[in-house]
């Protein structure tokens, strides 16, 4: 058996040791928002506020009435971007009475299917070596059809969609 010597560092704050130096620094290190400077969550170099602002700025911007003329059918998610609305009015009926939403977020679609391909190569690895199927082509064809009649579109938020919320919107 042979002894060794294992370095740690210390945080000068808490006196948690880390294994690393720079974890050492890091651990109650205090950091600040890089746009208006307030502290931050652990790690987080931008707070929720001016994160929102950031989306908000980079995102395509347009009216209720355009989103609906170029995404007919899409629901609209709101800023929090866990809630789907298929109607602004939901939306606004969610706010009390005179603190109505300024804008929402668009949708991305995207279509969810049976990837047959992978379900046939996670059954290959459970057989032995020397085992194979033969003769796919019949339950890839099968498959096929089904996803045609049976696959579904789901909704995600686009936040890279900034929908303008306006009295004078028309709804769709």
């Amino acid at each position: 058996m042979k002894e060794v010597q294992i370095k740690g560092y210390e945080c000068e704050k808490c006196g948690k040791i880390h294994s690393d130096k720079l974890l050492a620094e890091l651990c109650c290190k205090e950091y600040h928002c890089e746009d208006c400077g307030k502290v931050t969550e652990k790690y987080w170099f931008v707070c929720p506020e001016c994160r929102t602002k950031r989306i908000f700025n980079k995102a395509e911007k347009m009216t209720y009435k355009q989103y609906c003329e170029k995404y007919p059918d899409y629901p609209i998610f709101d800023i929090d971007e866990e809630n789907c609305y298929w109607e602004l009015e939901d939306l606004i009926d969610r706010f009390e009475e005179g603190e109505e939403p300024q804008y929402c977020y668009g949708a991305l679609k995207e279509r969810v299917e049976v990837n047959i391909d992978c379900a046939i190569d996670n059954a290959q690895e459970e057989l032995p070596e020397d085992c194979y199927f033969d003769n796919t082509k019949e339950l890839i064809d099968f498959v096929e059809k089904w996803n045609q009649k049976n696959g579904q579109y789901v909704y995600y938020c686009n936040n890279k969609i900034v929908i303008l919320i306006s009295e004078e919107d028309n709804l769709c």
